[in-house]
């Protein structure tokens, strides 16, 4: 066990009479963690962290999470939205709750010590309230170069790379000669099509589906923007 754990262990032990944890000491490692975590539909995920706050950086979905620490109900968050306690109403772990049934999604967050500061977001909606400028931030295109779709078959596409910030937007080529793509949303409503021979560009962050309704395969390009 390491120092901070054994601290931990003391502290959860040590409450005063008014039913609080006792403030951390000093010497503590007031440390944080950012990661991205994937959640299949209807998840729940452990996660061994100390912190007085949490905050959802980023997520390919529109779906709620369910977040909960060992000392607190689980709440819902979306993307930046967090909460953040006192000292002392630290936490030791966190759980954190696909509420989808149906949708895999994928989920940048941020849990520990301190404040999470991060303003390439703001940079890259262009929500900047300032007389200068705004330059986009860089884009980075993930290309699957010739995909083929067997018939009657849905893809779908919700990976966020570990080096994006979040997708910008989605495009397909359809190289059928004779029949159309489907693109649906992120719980399988139809869209639009993507007539033969035809190319569209999306401007979609969260998940988007693929369907191939006809009865033989179609061969599609497909790539993803994404903003790093």
């Amino acid at each position: 066990m390491n120092p901070n754990e054994q601290q931990l262990v003391e502290f959860a032990q040590g409450e005063t009479s008014n039913g609080k944890l006792s403030s951390l000491p000093r010497n503590f490692v007031r440390a944080s963690t950012t990661r991205q975590i994937v959640l299949t539909p209807g998840q729940l995920l452990a996660i061994p962290v100390a912190g007085t706050r949490f905050y959802i950086v980023d997520s390919n979905t529109s779906d709620y999470i369910g977040i909960k620490t060992d000392r607190t109900v689980e709440e819902l968050f979306n993307a930046g939205c967090g909460k953040a306690f006192p000292d002392d109403q630290y936490f030791t772990g966190l759980e954190v709750r696909n509420t989808s049934l149906v949708n895999t999604v994928t989920i940048v967050l941020f849990a520990g010590f301190g404040d999470y500061i991060d303003r390439r977001l703001t940079v890259v909606d262009g929500r900047f309230n300032s007389v200068v400028p705004v330059r986009e931030a860089p884009t980075r295109m993930l290309s699957y170069a010739s995909v083929s779709i067997p018939a009657v078959t849905t893809v779908t596409f919700s990976t966020l790379p570990s080096w994006a910030i979040r997708r910008k937007s989605f495009l397909v080529s359809n190289m059928d000669l004779a029949n159309s793509l489907l693109i649906q949303d992120d719980s399988g409503n139809p869209g639009l099509a993507v007539f033969p021979l035809t190319s569209i560009i999306i401007p979609v962050s969260t998940a988007v589906k693929v369907r191939n309704g006809t009865a033989s395969a179609i061969v599609c390009y497909i790539n993803e923007v994404f903003y790093y």
